[in-house]
Protein backbone atom coordinates (compact mmCIF):
# COMPACT_ATOMS: atom_id res chain seq x y z
CA UNK A 1 0.00 0.00 0.00
CA UNK A 2 2.80 2.41 0.91
CA UNK A 3 4.69 1.58 -2.30
CA UNK A 4 1.60 2.29 -4.36
CA UNK A 5 1.10 5.56 -2.51
CA UNK A 6 4.73 6.52 -3.18
CA UNK A 7 4.48 5.69 -6.88
CA UNK A 8 1.22 7.59 -7.26
CA UNK A 9 2.47 10.69 -5.42
CA UNK A 10 3.81 13.73 -7.18
CA UNK A 11 6.95 15.53 -6.06
CA UNK A 12 5.20 17.38 -3.20
CA UNK A 13 3.46 14.18 -2.12
CA UNK A 14 6.74 12.30 -2.02
CA UNK A 15 8.28 15.09 0.05
CA UNK A 16 5.35 14.83 2.48
CA UNK A 17 5.84 11.06 2.75
CA UNK A 18 9.58 11.53 3.40
CA UNK A 19 8.84 14.24 5.99
CA UNK A 20 6.40 11.91 7.72
CA UNK A 21 9.02 9.16 7.81
CA UNK A 22 11.64 11.62 9.13
CA UNK A 23 9.24 12.79 11.86
CA UNK A 24 8.60 9.18 12.86
CA UNK A 25 12.35 8.52 12.97
CA UNK A 26 12.94 11.65 15.08
CA UNK A 27 10.24 10.63 17.54
CA UNK A 28 11.69 7.13 17.75
CA UNK A 29 15.21 8.54 18.26
CA UNK A 30 13.95 10.76 21.10
CA UNK A 31 12.21 7.82 22.77
CA UNK A 32 15.35 5.71 22.48
CA UNK A 33 17.52 8.53 23.85
CA UNK A 34 15.14 8.95 26.78
CA UNK A 35 15.29 5.25 27.58
CA UNK A 36 19.08 5.22 27.27
CA UNK A 37 19.33 8.17 29.67
CA UNK A 38 17.00 6.48 32.17
CA UNK A 39 18.97 3.25 31.92
CA UNK A 40 22.22 5.16 32.41
CA UNK A 41 20.85 6.78 35.57
CA UNK A 42 19.59 3.43 36.81
CA UNK A 43 22.99 1.84 36.19
CA UNK A 44 24.65 4.64 38.17
CA UNK A 45 22.19 4.15 41.05
CA UNK A 46 22.78 0.40 41.14
CA UNK A 47 26.54 0.94 40.90
CA UNK A 48 26.43 3.34 43.84
CA UNK A 49 24.45 0.83 45.90
CA UNK A 50 26.89 -1.95 45.02
CA UNK A 51 29.85 0.24 46.03
CA UNK A 52 28.12 1.13 49.32
CA UNK A 53 27.38 -2.53 50.08
CA UNK A 54 30.93 -3.52 49.19
CA UNK A 55 32.32 -0.86 51.56
CA UNK A 56 29.97 -2.08 54.28
CA UNK A 57 30.87 -5.77 53.83
CA UNK A 58 34.62 -5.54 53.21
CA UNK A 59 35.69 -4.82 56.81
CA UNK A 60 33.72 -7.85 58.05
CA UNK A 61 35.17 -10.00 55.28
CA UNK A 62 38.71 -8.90 56.09
CA UNK A 63 38.10 -9.60 59.78
CA UNK A 64 36.77 -13.09 59.00
CA UNK A 65 39.71 -13.86 56.72
CA UNK A 66 42.16 -12.63 59.35
CA UNK A 67 40.48 -14.82 62.00
CA UNK A 68 40.53 -17.80 59.66
CA UNK A 69 44.22 -17.27 58.95
CA UNK A 70 44.99 -17.08 62.68
CA UNK A 71 43.05 -20.30 63.35
CA UNK A 72 44.78 -21.99 60.41
CA UNK A 73 48.19 -21.00 61.77
CA UNK A 74 47.25 -22.18 65.27
CA UNK A 75 46.02 -25.51 63.91
CA UNK A 76 49.20 -25.92 61.85
CA UNK A 77 51.28 -25.29 64.98
CA UNK A 78 49.27 -27.89 66.90
CA UNK A 79 49.71 -30.45 64.11
CA UNK A 80 53.46 -29.80 64.02
CA UNK A 81 53.62 -30.24 67.79
CA UNK A 82 51.60 -33.49 67.54
CA UNK A 83 53.94 -34.87 64.84
CA UNK A 84 57.01 -33.99 66.88
CA UNK A 85 55.48 -35.48 70.01
CA UNK A 86 54.53 -38.68 68.21
CA UNK A 87 58.04 -38.92 66.80
CA UNK A 88 59.62 -38.49 70.22
CA UNK A 89 57.48 -41.34 71.59
CA UNK A 90 58.67 -43.64 68.80
CA UNK A 91 55.41 -43.91 66.87
CA UNK A 92 55.71 -44.67 63.23
CA UNK A 93 52.85 -42.50 62.04
CA UNK A 94 52.02 -39.07 63.29
CA UNK A 95 48.67 -37.37 62.75
CA UNK A 96 48.28 -35.85 59.32
CA UNK A 97 46.01 -33.15 58.11
CA UNK A 98 45.24 -32.11 54.59
CA UNK A 99 44.94 -28.39 53.94
CA UNK A 100 41.66 -27.06 52.59
CA UNK A 101 41.79 -25.82 49.02
CA UNK A 102 42.02 -22.04 48.62
CA UNK A 103 39.12 -20.47 46.82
Amino acid sequence: AEIGRWEAADRAGKRAILDSIADGCSALRERIQGRVERLGKRIEEVGARVRALREKVMPSTRKLKRGLKEKQESLDEMMDWARKSAGSFGRESAPTRSRPQSR
